[in-house]
């Protein structure tokens, strides 16, 4: 569709909430369209949750990249150290890949039923995009 330069979201763990936080950026008279396909999108992985090829993409996505995370002694610092915020065991790194490959599509429906709430999704919008009036 050519609705974004760019899309993605992320995990932020704080100590007493989960958020996730996500960013496109898109062409200003795209916007609207980009944010609603986005709201779309959300409320079905709330009703739905993904289909076992998007899964095992996924499962493939995490498993793989994760050895090029341990790039450098900084990066291998950071691991540790969130390995250890988290209380993970010794072992987190040889299980994880592991339990990334035991998650079902059961499991992730089940998740995003719960959390995945669409009137929840807040937009915070910078710059002069069209079709836009300014509400969540």
């Amino acid at each position: 569709r050519g609705l974004t330069y760019g899309i993605g979201a992320y995990l932020a763990g704080f100590d007493l909430a989960q958020l996730v936080i996500g960013q496109v950026a898109s062409a200003n008279e795209r916007m609207a369209e980009a944010i609603e396909v986005t709201r779309a999108e959300w409320a079905k992985m709330a009703a739905d949750g993904l289909t076992e090829d998007e899964l095992e993409e996924a499962k493939a996505y995490l498993t793989g990249a994760y050895p090029q995370r341990f790039d450098s002694n900084g990066s291998i610092a950071r691991i540790l150290v969130g390995m250890q915020i988290d209380d993970f065991g010794l072992d987190y790194v040889k299980t994880r890949n592991g339990m990334v490959n035991a998650v079902t599509t059961d499991d992730v429906r089940s998740v995003a039923k719960r959390l995945y709430r669409p009137e929840d999704l807040q937009f915070v919008v910078v710059g002069q995009p069209e079709g836009i009036d300014g509400t969540n």
